[in-house]
């Protein structure tokens, strides 16, 4: 498909803290023209601004862990997209899905962008979820699809 036939999104923001991530995110987002204006943060996204550790490696799913190879710089979505106000936030970020909702809540409350959050990285988060984001926004309607075999790639979605 081209451009036009899909449209164009208005303008985007993208968190990656896999530098090697990050560099493939550049070079897509030069390639493909998704958006009219792009925000790009090598950082990821949680409760706090801190630095945390982080698994990074060809061999291995990139995550926050104590485990970490390397640090990465963390923010609360709160305090890096002021007056941005998003639609839309998707986010499947190996289990740290929790404490970067927790970091959004202003934007959730204000806002009420659509969302696409994972569930499957832990099992509480099939409930834990849920929860945040009715205690954040009641307005939400919630629609739990599995996209893959065994509920794995398991999406949480809020209109």
């Amino acid at each position: 498909m081209i451009k036009e036939e899909i449209g164009q999104i208005e303008k985007i923001a993208l968190f990656e803290p896999d530098i090697n991530n990050f560099n493939q995110l550049i070079k897509n987002i030069k390639q493909n023209h998704i958006a009219k204006e792009h925000i790009l943060f090598p950082c990821g996204v949680w409760n706090n601004n801190e630095i945390k550790s982080f698994v990074s490696g060809k061999d291995s799913i990139s995550s926050i862990s104590t485990e970490g190879n390397v640090y990465v710089q963390c923010v609360v979505l709160d305090d890096v997209l002021i007056g941005f106000n998003p639609t839309f936030i998707k986010m499947d970020i190996e289990g740290a899905e929790v404490e970067a909702l927790l970091g959004a809540q202003d934007i959730i409350k204000e806002c009420a962008p659509d969302l696409a959050i994972s569930v499957y990285h832990k099992i509480e988060h099939m409930w834990e979820i849920p929860l945040l984001i009715k205690d954040i926004n009641p307005n939400y309607k919630l629609y739990l699809r599995s996209h893959g075999l065994r509920g794995m790639e398991t999406i949480l979605y809020a209109t």
